[in-house]
């Protein structure tokens, strides 16, 4: 072999050499990288409004979960640290004994990943605090009997201590824990003044007494030899306005306060039956829901008093209505709004109006909304639903709606009562203070139209927990204002609402006034 011969075999074995090691270096670069990932994801530290989920990736990344009722979510909470392989984010302000899902989501410039759907359940809640308790009152008497009712903020026991001095000889109490609370005390003596307490007892053992309270039977017992009657009983007509396509309201008055319960169904038969919740009254209205239209329906009322006696009406008659055409949005109006994966207006499940009153209730999600004005019927195509009247007594039983956003805005808004059905609205800036108030629940945001938002006043002066400095809002800041500054401007003591610390701090401090 010659010279040139082995110098073209020695530049051969070079280039092979050398494009083997390029082939190595190429495939230990793809071997070094790995595509996002999470790992070892769980929840810890789950109480009954909070809990800590934690995860890693195998790089830095943003983090983030969604949680919700269900798997579509709702919710989503976002951490505000630079990215990180590390991640805890603690989601707050969950209701208790409640099953949530969530799932996690790693972001990186040019990656994102989310986990599989995960569950947790927050536990149940122990307080320390007694039930609060309002609106006792002895709503019915008679020569040897008194009928006394009272509300609670959450489910307690029903307890009457009674005698005729305030060392209350005796008690008679209710069964079960409730919030609505109706005990009848039996064989008091005729013409006879008697103090009287109420008390309940919350299931963690804390108890809630009610100053002492006083009452007297009637004269004679007449009273008591009256027997029970019903009247008024309706629907009665086709042109009732408690009927619809879907529904209809029926309703009736007793003598004697009672409960009611209503029998109905296609035929004489009837088979259906529904006891109205709440207090034992005079007046009785419950709504029957899911009729076919166009329908011939039979129904009988019945009251049971408050000393266990019966009476069952004959069998009557109603016709449920036709359809309407169904509203249609105008085209093309589909609000997005960041943060709230549900955007529609909450859809309303009854009205209300009270008694003798001319302002109508909207029962949303459970809570009861006041509506603006009349023309809100008209914004929820409300007039698909009959307008329900009911009792002032009953209808304090519903909570009420406290934090709302439109449908075209991420921004939540919590609403102050005042005297004369007057209610002004407060911002909540972000997330964070969101959750500085302990009683905010995500799920019990309802969402209004834009319009019903918008006439709704906003508070002006706003005054941290604890503190007596009272503040001015003005162009996004908070200006000291002095008690005779705030009346020289017209403003009243009911015009200052009350916010967290954390609600305070973050809205900037402008000069004084």
């Amino acid at each position: 072999m010659n010279t040139l011969h082995i110098q073209y075999l020695t530049r051969c074995i070079a280039v092979l050499i050398t494009g083997a090691a390029l082939l190595f270096i190429a495939f230990s670069a793809a071997a070094a990288q790995s595509y996002l990932q999470i790992t070892d994801i769980s929840v810890s530290s789950v109480t009954g409004t909070t809990a800590t989920i934690t995860w890693r990736t195998n790089v830095a990344t943003s983090a983030r979960i969604d949680f919700g009722a269900d798997s579509s979510y709702g919710f989503f909470l976002v951490s505000g640290e630079s990215p990180r392989p590390d991640h805890v984010l603690t989601v707050t302000n969950l209701t208790p004994e409640t099953t949530y899902h969530y799932s996690v989501t790693a972001i990186t410039t040019g990656e994102r990943i989310a986990s599989f759907d995960r569950t947790f359940k927050t536990t149940k809640e122990k307080d320390h605090i007694g039930p609060t308790i309002t609106n006792v009152s002895v709503i019915y008497g008679t020569g040897t009997s008194a009928t006394i009712q009272w509300e609670t903020d959450e489910n307690a026991s029903s307890v009457v201590r009674y005698g005729t001095t305030t060392k209350y000889t005796r008690t008679v109490s209710g069964a079960g824990n409730t919030k609505i609370h109706d005990v009848t005390i039996r064989g008091l003596t005729i013409a006879n003044a008697y103090h009287f307490q109420v008390e309940s007892k919350d299931k963690d053992g804390n108890i809630a007494t009610w100053y002492d309270r006083t009452f007297s039977t009637l004269f004679n017992g007449d009273a008591d030899k009256v027997v029970l009657q019903l009247e008024n009983i309706r629907p009665i007509t086709l042109n009732d306005e408690g009927l619809s396509a879907d529904g209809a309201v029926v309703s009736w008055r007793s003598n004697k306060p009672g409960t009611g319960v209503v029998r109905y169904g296609t035929t004489t038969r009837l088979g259906k039956a529904l006891t109205i919740p709440g207090f034992r009254t005079f007046e009785h209205s419950q709504r029957i829901s899911d009729l076919k239209e166009d329908t011939a329906y039979y129904f009988t009322v019945e009251t049971i008093d408050v000393f266990g006696k019966t009476i069952k009406s004959d069998i009557l008659s109603f016709k449920t209505r036709s359809k309407a055409p169904a509203y249609q949005y105008p085209q093309g109006e589909t609000p997005v709004v960041l943060g709230f994966s549900t955007l529609d207006r909450t859809a309303p499940t009854a009205l209300f109006r009270v008694l003798g009153g001319i302002d109508i209730f909207a029962l949303l999600k459970g809570q009861l909304y006041r509506l603006v004005n009349l023309t809100s019927l008209h914004r929820y195509d409300f007039a698909r639903l009959p307008t329900r009247e009911i009792a002032r007594l009953k209808l304090d039983t519903y909570s009420n709606v406290t934090l709302v956003k439109a449908s075209d805005s991420q921004t939540v808004y919590y609403l102050y009562r005042r005297a004369n059905n007057r209610i002004l609205k407060l911002a909540i800036p972000s997330p964070s203070v969101f959750t500085s108030y302990s009683s905010n629940r995500w799920d019990t945001i309802v969402t209004l139209d834009p319009e019903e938002v918008a006439e709704i006043p906003a508070a002006q002066l706003i005054r941290g927990n604890g503190s007596s400095e009272i503040y001015q809002l003005e162009n996004g800041h908070r200006r000291l204002i002095t008690e005779t500054q705030l009346l020289q401007r017209g403003f009243a003591a009911a015009d200052v609402v009350g916010v967290s610390t954390k609600h305070l701090e973050a809205i900037p401090l402008g000069d004084p006034i």
